[in-house]
């Protein structure tokens, strides 16, 4: 995992997820951002393998899928759609 995927924590504004990882390569959808880290990871229980990244999600989930300003959620690995 690279070292600017481990200062990202839950609670930060967008403009602050920014500085750590810079600009999002891709938002699917509102609330939603992909930042490409580079190398390969596995594809979940697949023999593939593609470009590792870190999803964020600003969305509550739990309150309607609400937009908000704080980080709600993220994960890194493959990302692949």
């Amino acid at each position: 995992m690279p070292e600017q995927v481990r200062s990202v924590r839950l609670g930060m504004t967008q403009v602050e997820l920014e500085a750590v990882m810079r600009e999002a390569d891709y938002s699917p959808i509102d609330g939603v951002f992909y930042f490409s880290t580079g190398g390969d990871c596995p594809l979940e229980d697949s023999d593939r393998v593609v470009s590792c990244g870190l999803v964020a999600e600003f969305r509550d989930y739990g309150k309607d899928d609400t937009l908000t300003d704080s980080l709600q959620s993220c994960w890194w690995g493959g990302i692949g759609e």
